[in-house]
């Protein structure tokens, strides 16, 4: 049904590289959570009053936050498509992220609410006692009801996850994540309905708060979980492997391109992602030829990554054999350390040593504490190898997720 609904009120939906298109779909997303929302609010806010259920009615103002992020991601898309400006040469594709952020703190805030709600209700049921349920038509057709809202947010599960895969929205992804956890949350409650209403009795009221106390608490962790995520957006995080092995291949695709090193990729909200990278080439290159191989790569990697790439060219001496020895020996070192790996090596004659310099990439595992004593086993073992290597080597961290 979402794809119908796609095809129907996006125009060029397939296009999801341009701006407009991707607006388009957040909006369409939004207008959906709205619309499910309010109804599903409305449906278990009146069920929860009739049966004097907190954990239905705390269920029912969980949709209620719903339909508020669904606004929330609304303005985001449209915010976000606005051109860059004179204060934001880079867009303002970060309002997603933000965005994003706003909806983890109002679940987290009306979780709380459900909490403290829950605990007077407990605590109420206690001192003055609670009435049973009464079991007449109207509670069968309430569950009934209930039921058949679970496939409303097994939809909007669907459709959002879709949606968000489909252009990249962290907005509409979290609400996929959010949309999967109301149903766990939806089919606890039902359950805890039924079992109270038939067996329980006056009794109810510790089951019904003990659920409304267990969905606030659900509630509050995918908030957080959202806030943990989003902040991660933000501060930024490594390059993603698979979109790294993407760009990697396009780059080594010419056979005049040795290798590649610090990829950096910064994220300026989806679809705004611009990239930096040396690629090593052989020194003796003609360099108007490097040069119009490195922009050929830079215009390629945009067309098919929708990322703005700038290469920096590294020389690497070829036709050295002592180049040539200097890179097996130390491959051969770094063989037995998981995840090291060496770029930018140079070599310089002295009368009585070789200088050997390279940058050494280092896990982010290995600690400050235990770097330096790591460094001279691993010199020590170059040494061993060759004694005229006198050793210079510059510590790098990994941009890519190892």
């Amino acid at each position: 049904m979402i794809k119908l609904l796609v095809k129907k009120f996006i125009k060029n939906y397939d296009d999801v590289k341009n701006q407009n298109v991707r607006e388009k779909y957040g909006v369409l997303g939004g207008i959906l959570g709205i619309i499910c929302n309010i109804v599903l609010f409305s449906v278990k806010l009146i069920i929860g009053l009739l049966l004097n259920a907190i954990a239905i009615m705390s269920d029912a103002f969980n949709n209620l936050t719903d339909s508020f992020s669904s606004i929330v991601s609304i303005i985001s898309a449209k915010m976000a498509n606005k051109k860059p400006d004179k204060d934001h040469p880079f867009g303002h594709g970060r309002i997603e992220y933000v965005s994003t952020l706003i909806v983890s703190f109002i679940i987290i805030i009306v979780g709380f609410e459900l909490f403290t709600s829950s605990f007077e209700k407990l605590f109420e049921g206690i001192k003055n006692g609670s009435s049973a349920i009464l079991l007449d038509s109207s509670f069968y057709l309430s569950m009934i009801i209930l039921s058949l809202s679970l496939l409303v947010k097994l939809w909007m599960y669907s459709y959002n996850k879709y949606l968000g895969k489909k252009i990249n929205s962290s907005v509409l992804l979290a609400t996929s994540t959010d949309s999967i956890s109301d149903v766990l949350t939806s089919s606890s409650i039902i359950f805890a309905t039924l079992i109270g209403g038939l067996f329980l009795k006056e009794y109810y009221f510790y089951l019904d708060s003990i659920m409304g106390i267990i969905v606030s608490i659900i509630i509050c962790i995918n908030g957080v979980k959202l806030v943990v995520k989003t902040i991660s957006d933000l501060l930024g995080k490594p390059v993603d492997e698979e979109e790294y092995k993407q760009i990697e291949d396009i780059i080594l695709s010419r056979k005049q391109i040795i290798g590649v090193h610090d990829l950096m990729i910064h994220d300026y909200g989806p679809g705004r992602k611009f990239a930096s990278v040396h690629a090593e080439i052989d020194a003796n290159s003609n360099i108007v030829e490097a040069h119009e191989i490195i922009d050929d790569i830079e215009h390629i990697c945009l067309a098919k990554t929708n990322i703005e790439l700038t290469i920096h060219m590294d020389p690497i001496d070829t036709s050295s054999k002592e180049v040539l020895q200097a890179n097996e020996t130390i491959k051969e070192v770094l063989a037995k350390y998981q995840n090291f790996s060496f770029h930018d090596l140079r070599i310089t004659n002295g009368e009585n040593n070789i200088n050997v310099i390279f940058d050494l990439v280092v896990p982010f595992d290995v600690s400050n504490d235990k770097l330096q004593a790591l460094i001279e086993e691993i010199k020590k073992d170059i040494k061993n190898k060759n004694n005229k290597y006198s050793l210079v080597i510059k510590i790098d961290r990994p941009f890519i997720e190892q």
